[in-house]
């Protein structure tokens, strides 16, 4: 559909509107040069006609209205001759020319005018193009007579075509207008497979700048998944602010094209503010391909000399197989803000880089400036630089964990500038071995290197930094760098090698290079290495400061040639005596001319010693070969070092000089120590004297047997002093430890120790299981059933395991050394646990009483049953920390001075609530000192309660007090719950940690027996047999060291017991039986497991006597232990006293002094027989239930009921009082938690 401006003449009527008619002058002017065309699907076929038939006016637009176009439904071409302004326009959201693989409407423009013509494409976007490999097929083509024209595309998108996008022929000589004719902007390229643009570019005079005529410039744009991208003959590509990934290549008219190539030998690429990355090649093609291309992003113009220059730049994850990234040829280069990370030049070995600079015969310059290049790799030097003469700066810049085979830096020029300065240069690798240096420089040489560091570098050659060889002439200057931890052959920082003819230092006292924590391996030299002599030397080592350098692990700040050799071996004035045939051990070290051991790891000098002997009178050295025996007197250094291991003597008694020759080296090596002197002593007593033909001295040691193990199991012993050393008659003597044969071991005799157990361990074991059965027979009584029977029982069972582990304590195998493990630890881990339950209960029930509290309670007894508040003090502190959450009671004592005289009749109701309040207030103070506060809401002045209650019971009746005692026995009940749980978890905790023990014990023994070959072997081949230091042999048990460390956690669990157990020791309202347990755990801290511990430190190789100390000391600490733990028990049945709980449960009350009339007057009290038994018998049921967690119901084991056993406790003694047992229970409660 076309529409056109229709005119309007302007009404005369209305001469008054001027803006009107000033609008219809405007439209017909628009009219003139302006026409736009809707297009869509329906008109789309005679796209072609369309165009070509309305470029009548100055300005044609096409606006594409649908979204989508069928492009197969077109001619092939669509053949668009520019005559005017041409807009290509797509809706806002991208129309889509979808030419469903095919090659069917193809746009071809073509330029014939010299005016500047226009055609722009906007929101285009062209897809599923296939030209099926027919060539010169593009989407986009173009012809154009001169350079006078543009091209330009804007938010277009090419995806999935399967053929070239793009194609220019432009003739034209010269650039007749600034910028590109071709212009892309902010275009995406996605996954397409056979190159994006060729430029062709015919003219008819040559000049170096005609490229620049022929250009496109793509700016904002992406290209991903893309094959070939540019293909350029002399023509100029100029990429701004572009991405590109994935690169792959493609053979465009017999070239295999990456990411750009040119046809002929002239040509520019432009590559600015961009990042390159994911680019994997899979054949030795190079990126960027071009002979004389000139790489320029600041669009300068350089005349005749080209220059390359790269600014901006970001490469990321490129692999090529290619000779080299970048080939310089004989132009200058200019590097600026070149970012370079993840990059594998992977080409032919030694011949693979990533920049190659030649330049050629005349001197080039080589800039880099701000280069950072990380991670990468090549298989040849990563930047290599050739030529006649070229000057190289390199500034600012990074280079980071680069390996690479051969130097990172490789200058093979003949004449070089090279100024290196602030450079940061670390972690990186050269890896050929017959490459010098990760910085490697040649011939004619200027250097100068300032202001950088060089950190972690490493040559598998010589120089770990930097190396300069085949010197012709040099001039150096290192100034103010920083060498650290460096590493390399020889030079592990700096490596100078080969004469000079002329050379200069300008290092001055002001230039100082810091050489540090250099790691060298094999030959020589930590910080430098110079093949010079010292006081030649190019380097004046005065001006560096050297820290921590070394070769192999050795400190080695700088090497020299071998300059001296010292005597490590101590001698006394250099003298020493031995007997003739003795062996005589030297040692000597190589130095250099800076007091460095040279190592020679390559053993490239080899050198090595001589050793002769002369007569101390001997003054002219005449020879004394025929009288003196030497063997081993030649030995080569090694690591800096000339071990004589292997030097033995024969000659006759006397005094003599050693004399040292040096071989295998030419040069000059002095000796830095005197003579040494040897005095040859008689034959020693057990040796025979021999002589040979010459008369020499020579101590034999005496011969036996084949059969007789001589320095394995037995000795040789001499029949004759002299002369004679008979094989036959020679005595086979046996070492201690063995038997008559030197074959068999003298095992330990452990026999007389198992006899001893038995007699100790029999009675023992009888008398527990009579004491069991005893126990077991009176179960019911209250000594038993409250303190717990199964406790009892299970204490019993611990010592009965003890004595019976003691019946393998002799163990000769695994088997039984596991045995006697497990029976002894299962033991010990049973009588902690049972300690640890009676004094855990007894801590948290139990609570503390003294005289003044009990003087408190008699007063209380006398006075009358209204109180004032002076009876009790209670502090304001009470009322506060109660709406805390938590109790205060003050600790102000009852004042028994404030006894009102009403009253004298004695209440003993009245004493029970005073003393359960006292209780109350105790275990409240005690749970102070522990820093624990009640998880429950107290409700505010719920103690002022209980004590008004007493004030007040005459004053009012019971009926009056049920809504306030209601609300204490809730609470009581609340605290009585948690303290069951509390205890309950103590016995779930003490029982999960027996359990434990166990399984570890058995994982223990388990785990061990891989290490035991044989676990019934018994006798002297067992593998695990040691010697002790009387010679008899014993096994050694792999669990001995698992022993000791439990025994040393036990041993720490009885030390916290005593500690826990002194700590209630004067309290009331626990077990009498809870002070022997105290006692027995002091006697299992002073002769428990702190006996094995000492005696498999003090009596190691010692196992009859460490066996004999166990037994006796153990035996009698556990069964004194038991017998202390249980006598009462015995005792108090037998005295028919089983069920009187005052004998073993207490809480005495004491008779006031009667000189003092007083509780607390340090007096010694009788203690009174009235006992309170309603609390006494509470607090035993109390006990019980704390102890059973678990019951047995219907054969099955259950969790206790802990709300059944509050009520039951609450209603099972009846008191005279209720109000009385409420304020008891909440005591007891308050006490538990």
């Amino acid at each position: 559909m076309i529409v056109f401006y229709s005119h309007k003449k302007v009404n005369q009527k209305y001469p008054y509107n001027k803006f009107l008619f000033i609008l219809i002058i405007l439209i017909n002017i628009i009219e003139t040069y302006l026409k736009e065309i809707y297009i869509n699907n329906n008109d789309f076929v005679n796209l072609s006609d369309i165009v070509n038939n309305n470029q009548n006016d100055n300005e044609l637009i096409l606006k594409f209205s649908d979204s989508y176009y069928d492009m197969s439904l077109l001619h092939f071409t669509i053949d668009i001759t520019i005559q005017t302004k041409l807009l290509i326009i797509g809706n806002k959201n991208g129309t889509v020319f979808d030419y469903k693989q095919d090659k069917r409407g193809r746009l071809i423009f073509t330029y014939n005018t010299n005016k500047g013509d226009i055609v722009t494409i906007e929101n285009i976007i062209f897809k599923n193009f296939n030209s099926f490999g027919i060539p010169y097929t593009e989407i986009l083509l173009i012809f154009a007579a001169s350079e006078n024209f543009y091209f330009i595309l804007n938010s277009c998108t090419f995806q999935n075509n399967n053929n070239r996008i793009f194609r220019s022929e432009i003739t034209c000589d010269k650039q007749l207008h600034s910028g590109s004719s071709i212009i892309f902007n902010n275009c995406n390229f996605y996954n397409n497979t056979e190159g994006i643009a060729g430029l062709s570019h015919q003219f008819n005079t040559f000049n170096f700048e005609i490229y620049e005529c022929s250009s496109i410039n793509i700016n904002n744009s992406n290209f991903i998944n893309n094959n070939a991208l540019f293909y350029s003959q002399l023509s100029q590509v100029i990429l701004d602010n572009c991405y590109i990934s994935g690169v792959e290549n493609f053979i465009i008219e017999n070239k295999n094209i990456i990411l750009f190539s040119t046809k002929s030998s002239s040509g520019n690429l432009i590559i600015k503010n961009s990042i390159i990355k994911d680019i994997n090649t899979k054949y030795i093609l190079p990126l960027i391909d071009g002979e004389d291309l000139k790489l320029d992003l600041s669009n300068s113009l350089f005349g005749e000399q080209s220059q390359y220059t790269l600014k901006n730049i970001k490469f990321k994850k490129i692999y090529t197989n290619s000779k080299t990234v970048f080939y310089f040829l004989y132009n200058n280069v200019e590097i600026d803000n070149l970012e370079v990370e993840d990059l594998k030049c992977v080409g032919d070995i030694d011949n693979s880089s990533f920049i190659l600079f030649d330049s050629g015969e005349s001197e080039k310059l080589f800039n880099i400036n701000n280069m950072n290049i990380k991670n990468s790799v090549s298989n040849g030097s990563f930047i290599k630089i050739r030529g006649y003469s070229n000057i190289i700066n390199i500034k600012n810049s990074v280079i980071e964990n680069v390996q690479s085979s051969g130097s990172i830096i490789e200058n093979e020029s003949k004449n070089s500038v090279i100024n290196i300065s602030n450079i940061k240069f670390k972690n990186n690798v050269n890896k050929n071995k017959f490459e010098c240096g990760c910085i490697h420089l040649k011939n004619n040489l200027v250097i100068s290197i300032d202001n950088s560091t060089f950190i972690n570098n490493r040559s598998e050659s010589n120089g770990g930094v930097l190396c300069i060889s085949d010197i012709l002439n040099l001039k150096l200057n290192i100034t103010s760098n920083i060498f650290s931890g460096n590493n390399a052959v020889n030079g592990g920082a700096i490596y100078v090698k080969n004469s000079m003819n002329n050379f200069s230092n300008d290092n001055n006292e002001n230039n100082i290079g810091y050489i540090n924590d250099n790691v060298f391996i094999r030959i020589d030299g930590g910080g430098i290495y110079s093949s010079n002599i010292v006081n030649k030397n190019l380097f004046d080592i005065n001006q560096f400061e050297f820290i921590n350098n070394t070769v192999n692990s050795f400190k080695n700040e700088y090497s020299s040639l071998p300059y001296y050799i010292v005597l490590n071996t101590k001698m006394e004035n250099n003298s020493i005596k031995i007997s003739s045939g003795d062996y005589l051990p030297l040692s000597f070290s190589l130095y250099d001319e800076y007091n460095n051991i040279l190592e020679d790891m390559a053993k490239y000098y080899s050198i090595a010693l001589k050793i002769s002997l002369y007569y101390e009178d001997n003054k002219d050295n005449s020879s004394t070969s025929d009288k003196i025996i030497l063997n081993g007197n030649r030995e080569v250094f090694v690591k800096g070092s000339c071990d004589f291991n292997k030097l033995q003597i024969f000659a006759n008694p006397d005094t003599y000089i050693v004399k040292i020759k040096i071989e295998n080296y030419i040069g000059d090596i002095f000796f830095k120590f005197d003579d040494l002197k040897i005095t040859v002593m008689p034959c020693k007593k057990n040796q025979i004297r021999m002589y040979n033909k010459n008369h020499i001295l020579i101590c034999e040691n005496p011969v036996c047997r084949e059969s007789c193990p001589i320095n394995s199991t037995a000795t040789c012993m001499p029949a004759y002093e002299e002369l004679i050393n008979d094989i036959y008659r020679n005595e086979c003597r046996c070492m201690p430890g063995w038997k008559d044969d030197c074959k068999n071991k003298i095992l330990v005799n452990l026999k007389n120790i198992n006899t001893f157990v038995r007699i100790i361990n029999i009675p023992i074991l009888i008398i527990i299981i009579l004491f069991t059965i005893f126990i077991t027979i009176n179960r019911k009584q209250g000594i038993i059933m409250d303190t717990g029977y199964l406790k009892t029982v299970f204490f019993s069972l611990g010592v009965l395991l003890f004595f019976i582990s003691n019946y393998f304590i002799t163990y000769e195998n695994y088997i039984e050394c596991s045995l006697n493990l497990f029976f002894k630890h299962i033991a010990i881990m049973t009588i902690i646990m049972v300690y640890s339950l009676f004094i855990g209960f007894n801590a948290i029930l139990g609570t503390k009483f003294d005289m003044k509290d009990e003087g408190n309670i008699k007063n209380a007894s006398n006075k009358s049953l209204i109180f004032t508040e002076n009876d009790f003090n209670i502090s304001e502190s009470i009322i506060k920390s109660t709406r805390r959450l938590s109790i205060d009671i003050g600790k102000e004592d009852l004042n028994e001075n404030n006894v009102t005289p009403q009253q004298p009749k004695e209440d003993k109701s009245n004493e029970y609530s005073v003393m359960e309040t006292l209780i109350m207030n105790n275990i409240i103070n005690k749970q102070i000192e522990k820093r624990r506060s009640l998880s429950f809401e107290v409700p505010n002045g719920y103690i002022t309660k209980v004590i008004n209650s007493r004030r007040n019971s005459i004053a009012h009746s019971f009926t009056e007090e049920e809504k306030e005692n209601k609300d204490i026995k809730e609470n009581k009940n609340l605290v009585l719950e948690k303290s069951l749980k509390i205890t309950h978890s103590l016995f779930i905790f003490n029982s999960s940690l027996y359990i434990i023990s166990i399984l570890t014990l058995v994982f223990i023994i388990i785990y061990n027996i891989r290490n035991t070959s044989n676990i019934y072997i018994t006798n002297e081949n067992n593998d695990n047999v040691i010697q002790n230091i009387h010679g008899d042999w014993s096994y050694e048990c792999n669990l001995e060291k698992s022993d000791l460390v439990m025994n040393s956690i036990e041993f720490m669990f009885f030390i916290t017991i005593l500690i826990r157990g002194r700590s209630i020791y004067n309290y009331y309202f626990i077990f009498r039986c809870t002070q022997y347990i105290t006692y027995s755990s002091g006697v299992i801290v002073i002769l428990g497991p702190i006996i094995n511990i000492i005696s498999y430190e003090l009596l190691y190789k010692q196992r009859y006597e460490k066996t004999i100390y166990n037994i006796l000391i153990n035996s009698v600490c556990y069964f004194v232990i038991y017998l202390l733990c249980l006598w009462d028990k015995i005792y108090y049945i037998l005295k028919k006293k089983g069920n009187d709980s005052k004998e073993y449960f207490i809480f005495n009350l004491h008779e006031k002094c009667i000189f003092h009339n007083s509780y607390i007057c340090g007096c010694k009290l009788k203690v009174q027989n009235n006992i309170n038994l309603p609390i006494i018998n509470k607090y035993m049921l109390l006990y019980q239930y704390c102890s059973k967690p678990f019951i047995i119901q219907n054969k099955r084991i259950k969790r206790i009921d802990i709300k059944s056993i509050i009520n039951e406790l609450s209603n099972n003694l009846n008191s005279k009082n209720n109000i009385l047992e409420e304020e008891e229970d909440y005591v007891l409660t308050e006490e538990k938690d």
